[in-house]
């Protein structure tokens, strides 16, 4: 769960109504795409790849793409909040220099491609 690997800077759902909708929209959301890709890639591996026995050899890799989809939309809807309210920057002295929703940007999708 990517809760635990957030941004402690910014402000989280302390309500436990409001974290468990979070936690529960990121599950289903990254299920619902693993699966989703599982099943396109199957389906598009048997239209398109002959003979079957070279079919069954390319399905053992569709787990791969199918949890790194997973992930990837877990990462990003259990840390959507940082997107909406940016995150602190700091200088090399730990003094506080702002809020950035750009630099919450571009540490979500490092974590994303990660």
């Amino acid at each position: 769960i990517n809760y635990f690997n957030r941004n402690a800077t910014t402000e989280a759902a302390t309500d436990s109504d409001a974290f468990t909708k979070i936690l529960m929209q990121s599950y289903i959301g990254a299920v619902t795409g693993a699966i989703s890709v599982a099943m396109g890639l199957k389906i598009a591996i048997n239209k398109y790849v002959s003979p079957p026995s070279k079919a069954i050899h390319y399905q053992r890799f569709v787990a791969l793409p199918a949890v790194m989809t997973a992930a990837a939309i877990n990462i990003i809807l259990m840390r959507r909040n940082e997107l909406e309210t940016g995150i602190a920057l700091q200088d090399d002295n730990g003094n506080d220099m702002g809020i950035s929703q750009n630099a919450a940007k571009k540490a979500l999708m490092e974590m994303t491609f990660s």
